[in-house]
């Protein structure tokens, strides 16, 4: 993998960074990774994947906090 798209939106493509570094330094609670987004104002790091959470970076290798959806079925 090398450049992950993290959506359409131009705003979000353009801080789109080479995975490879950024995911080789961290060790994310994501299993299966599929994109990494950077703001480059912040250094702040994005990397999601298949599972339902993301992972939230301030610098590499330390995850600062991590986002999970939970969803609810409803029949």
């Amino acid at each position: 993998m090398e450049l992950l798209s993290v959506g359409n939106d131009a705003s979000l493509k353009k801080w789109n960074h080479s995975s490879g570094q950024l995911l080789s330094a961290a060790r994310s609670t994501v299993l299966s990774s599929h994109f990494c987004a950077v703001d480059r104002a912040t250094d702040v790091v994005a990397v999601g994947g298949a599972a339902p959470a993301i992972d939230i970076y301030t610098m590499p290798g330390v995850v600062s906090f991590s986002l999970v959806v939970e969803s609810e079925s409803t029949a």
